[in-house]
């Protein structure tokens, strides 16, 4: 089963996406705090297939957090989406993301994001 970790300081959202998630066949770890160590440890010991983060994260920067991921050796190939209600796609990309989605966005669309960087999930 793919696993997507999702990290977001909404709480609302955070339910909403990890119920749409585990409806469409993902296992998904929802991470609600932002320090760097933590959460590095946490995405090496998940072993996880996508990281969906978002870019404004309470008391935290989701870019730096990204940089620090993508640091990490064992973490270099985890397939990183960025959300944010501001358009800063650009950014996302420069910093190690693999895609960025504008909020609000449909599910939809972060469905077909993700069906179409693992071939396993095409249907």
């Amino acid at each position: 089963m793919t696993h997507v970790v999702l990290i977001e300081d909404d709480p609302s959202m955070r339910h909403l996406l990890k119920i749409f998630l585990e409806m469409e066949q993902f296992r998904t770890t929802l991470i609600d705090h932002f320090e760097p160590n933590a959460v590095i440890a946490e995405l090496q010991s998940s072993q996880a297939d996508f990281l969906l983060m978002d870019v404004h994260l309470n008391g935290a920067n989701g870019l730096a957090l990204l940089a620090s991921v993508r640091e990490q050796q064992g973490l270099k190939d985890l397939k990183v989406l960025m959300t944010s209600g501001e358009d800063c796609a650009d950014a996302c990309l420069a910093a190690g993301a693999n895609g960025f989605l504008l909020k609000p966005y449909a599910p939809t669309d972060l469905l077909n994001w993700l069906r179409s960087k693992d071939s396993s999930l095409s249907n």
